[in-house]
This record gives C-alpha cells, sequence and structure tokens, in this order.
C-alpha cells in the first residue's frame, strides 16, 4: 500500500484486465486528489520519464516511460484514475511499487 498524508491507497485489477492498475479510493477522496497523490509518486523515482500532460475529452492522461517499458497514467472523469500499459509485466511492478515502495528491474 502506498500512503500519501497518512490516507492509504491499495491496488487492484479487474477480471481479465492484466494490463490496467486501477486505485481504491477507500477514504473518499476526490478523485482530482487521488490522481495527483499517484503523478507526485510517480514523479518522486527518478527511474521513470513523465511526459505532458494530454488532455482529451474525457480524460487526462501522462505518457510515462520506465526502462524499456512504456505507460499511461490515465485520468478519466468516468472511470476514475488507472495506469495502462502495453505489456502486463510493467503494471506488476508499478504494483509492487505502490504497495511495498519499491521499484525494482528486477522483480519477477
Amino acid at each position: 500500500m502506498y500512503e500519501e498524508k497518512g490516507k492509504r491507497m491499495r491496488t487492484f485489477q479487474i477480471g481479465s484486465e492484466l494490463k490496467r492498475l486501477y486505485f481504491a479510493n477507500s477514504n473518499r477522496i476526490e478523485e482530482e486528489i487521488l490522481f495527483q497523490n499517484i503523478l507526485t509518486k510517480l514523479e518522486s523515482c527518478k527511474e521513470i520519464e513523465i511526459g505532458r500532460k494530454q488532455i482529451g475529452p474525457s480524460e487526462d492522461l501522462y505518457k510515462c516511460k520506465w526502462s524499456d517499458w512504456s505507460f499511461c497514467l490515465v485520468y478519466d472523469i468516468d472511470y476514475g484514475t488507472y495506469i495502462q500499459a502495453d505489456d502486463e509485466k510493467v503494471i506488476q511492478r508499478l504494483k509492487k511499487f505502490f504497495e511495498d515502495g519499491r521499484l525494482a528491474m528486477d522483480d519477477k
């Protein structure tokens, strides 16, 4: 779990969506604040490159890169905050990062 200012944040996945990582909002904070907390956590890691904010009709996203992997941090006004990737391996590593605070390339 990742804690931000005393608030716990848990990740989860839905069924067969192995290339998406969602964030539980059990403290019922505003979704935009949850998104900013996640972005701040990602920005704190020098191994992760965060691209410019891209604004769509119903979502904002940041294209990110971690080593050879790409992923997007998405804030969708209908579906909330999640991370989308082409490779489920990066999702599992990011899940471990948010839950354990570790960002290790050699994690299996």
